[in-house]
């Protein structure tokens, strides 16, 4: 049964290709990183419909390209913003987590 609230924090360690693992029972999960190079995000565990997940990816000093991979469906790559922030949230709904939208360079 899933829980009637909570957030769980991601923290992956930024990689070419990284994968977060998720638990299905908590309503919001939130990732967030530096990314530090172009990276491929997969999801792993089947999320319940209904749930969030918020992606809050840090650039460095370079443009960082996003690719998402396994479990998400995005209207596409996040191209990041030197030094800015990028923040892309999903909702999933049958097995996946769906683009809800997103934000780049705060």
């Amino acid at each position: 049964m899933p829980r009637i609230g909570g957030t769980d924090t991601l923290t992956p360690t930024p990689a070419s290709s990284m994968t977060l693992v998720i638990d299905p029972t908590v309503p919001q999960l939130t990732g967030r990183w530096t990314a530090g190079q172009n990276e491929t995000i997969n999801v792993s565990g089947t999320p319940s419909d209904g749930q969030w997940l918020t992606l809050i990816i840090s650039n460095d000093g370079s443009v960082r390209t996003i690719t998402f991979g396994t479990g998400l469906l995005s209207k596409g790559t996040l191209v990041g913003v030197i030094n800015k922030k990028s923040v892309i949230a999903f909702m999933a709904d049958n097995n996946v987590f769906i683009e809800q939208y997103r934000t780049l360079g705060m």
